[in-house]
């Protein structure tokens, strides 16, 4: 195989390791801060409950893309 090929597959591994840890430590950092807090909204009001889903998740998606990112150009650098 190509190099330039493996090389590739072994940063989109490191990606996906990576990328992994980091969505269970913010699963469970918001299950066990804001779950409460959800539950409520979702029995109350479920549009709100629908946006307020819509908006973890974008926010979820950015904050790992970003913090991912960060740590993969740490590791390139060494």
């Amino acid at each position: 195989m190509d190099s330039a090929k493996q090389l590739t597959f072994r940063e989109l591994g490191a990606e996906l390791v990576i990328y992994g840890i980091l969505m269970f430590i913010y699963t469970l950092t918001v299950l066990s801060l804001l779950i409460d807090y959800v539950n409520r909204i979702y029995r109350a009001d479920l549009v709100l409950y629908t946006f307020l889903a819509l908006a973890l998740i974008l926010g979820q998606g950015i904050l790992m893309e970003g913090v991912s990112t960060y740590v993969r150009e740490r590791i390139e650098e060494q």
